[in-house]
């Protein structure tokens, strides 16, 4: 049985099917302002491993990242795994809990750029979802 802040992750999720994991985080924070940044990989982590998520590792090519990891998908088997190849980009987000950069878009407007961790919905996900 999952709980009310797990089916508020697989909620937000669903629209999009997959968000960052910087987005997931603010949702934990949202409910739980003292929650760290490990309190949210066991979250992703407990969805992943009854199959409500998939977590995608992907190069951010607004950070030159296509040279530096590949995309893939990551098969955790603990918490710590989750953030994949992109573990001192995860402790550097730790530290801020916001965007390690940003993007101007031809507007003038910002946007934060994730640092390539991504948590996807599966179709178990999304009947969890529907059923709620």
């Amino acid at each position: 049985m999952l709980n009310p802040l797990q089916l508020k992750i697989l909620e937000a999720i669903s629209y999009d099917e997959s968000e960052p994991f910087e987005y997931v985080d603010g949702l934990v924070l949202e409910e739980k302002h003292d929650a760290s940044p490990e309190e949210t990989l066991e979250l992703i982590f407990q969805l992943y491993v009854s199959e409500h998520v998939k977590i995608l590792q992907e190069p951010i090519k607004a950070r030159g990242q296509e040279r530096e990891f590949e995309k893939k998908e990551i098969a955790p088997s603990r918490p710590s795994e989750v953030v994949g190849d992109l573990w001192n980009d995860y402790l550097a987000y730790s530290k801020t809990r916001n965007y390690l950069s940003s993007s101007i878009w031809g507007d003038g407007s910002t946007t934060g750029v994730p640092f390539g961790i991504y948590i996807a919905i599966t179709d178990k996900g999304q009947k969890e979802v529907k059923d709620f």
